[in-house]
């Protein structure tokens, strides 16, 4: 990540850093997919078909995402993780061989936007998914929640003057 500030005092250098840093931990110990104990790597490592709860982030994430998949008829599609990893660019290992059509086809029976849903009520908030191998991939918004985070925290710090990316 890189924050770049300008009018900001620099005795303040430290503490903006650290308050920055515990953002983006709090936000990669929701979405990383890297991370086995994150709170999406659970979801994902999950066979259990009913809701569970998330965070309202993790819930606007996911719904937004999703409108962004029907409104591209699908191009975007943040339940492409099986097929993410079978390539190899997830956080499983790289395969050793280039799958074949036999192995994408099985990976892709497992992706679908329909099969994801958030559930939202005044109690709380739910992911559910109708296949037990879906898994979920927000590396294409994930920089990006993350980056609004950053912004948020600056304004909330007084700070006005400031360029931020993740």
């Amino acid at each position: 990540w890189r924050v770049s500030l300008a009018g900001v005092a620099s005795e303040r250098r430290a503490e903006l850093q650290q308050r920055i840093q515990q953002q983006l931990d709090a936000d990669d110990a929701e979405l990383s997919t890297w991370k086995p104990d994150s709170a999406l790597s659970r979801f994902n490592q999950s066979r259990e078909l009913s809701p569970q709860p998330v965070s309202e982030n993790m819930a606007d994430i996911v719904t937004t995402s999703l409108r962004i998949g029907r409104k591209t008829g699908g191009a975007m599609d943040i339940t492409v993780g099986p097929l993410v990893n079978l390539w190899g660019f997830g956080p499983m290992k790289q395969p050793g061989h280039t799958p074949d059509a036999a192995q994408i086809a099985v990976a892709r029976a497992q992706t679908g936007l329909q099969h994801l849903r958030v559930v939202q009520g005044a109690d709380g908030q739910w992911l559910q998914k109708d296949l037990p191998g879906l898994y979920v991939d927000l590396s294409t918004v994930g920089e990006g929640f993350a980056t609004d985070h950053l912004a948020r925290l600056m304004e909330q710090l007084g700070i006005n003057n400031y360029l931020v990316s993740v």
